[in-house]
């Protein structure tokens, strides 16, 4: 005869081990899923460092052209500056009104 305790334990056993093989296959079941929605997501994550690098790189380019206007807005005003005071000594005693010189020849 068996001990009723022993027969309880065993069914209890019986249920904890059909539960983790339940489990077990669960589990299984999950890591299948998420192992084909990271292989299905791989583009997505390549798209994702494509933009990433393009937008750093967009970022370093627009800086450098900006940085590039500027210095040629500053060389055309300095060039601007230059030929201005140029022209005002090269002509030192006129001033720098637009005159036809018609006036001279009506006195």
């Amino acid at each position: 005869m068996q001990n009723p305790e022993e027969q309880l334990q065993d069914s209890l056993f019986e249920r904890i081990i059909n539960n983790l093989t339940e489990l077990n296959s669960s589990m299984r079941l999950i890591n299948k899923e998420l192992a084909e929605i990271d292989r299905n997501n791989e583009k997505t994550v390549l798209v994702a460092q494509l933009w990433e690098n393009y937008t750093a790189n967009a970022e370093f380019h627009l800086t450098k052209i900006s940085d590039f206007k500027k210095t040629l807005i500053n060389e055309d005003i300095d060039i601007e500056n230059s030929e201005n005071s140029n022209e005002i000594e090269d002509n030192p005693g006129e001033d720098n009104d637009n005159h036809d010189g018609d006036d001279d020849e009506n006195n």
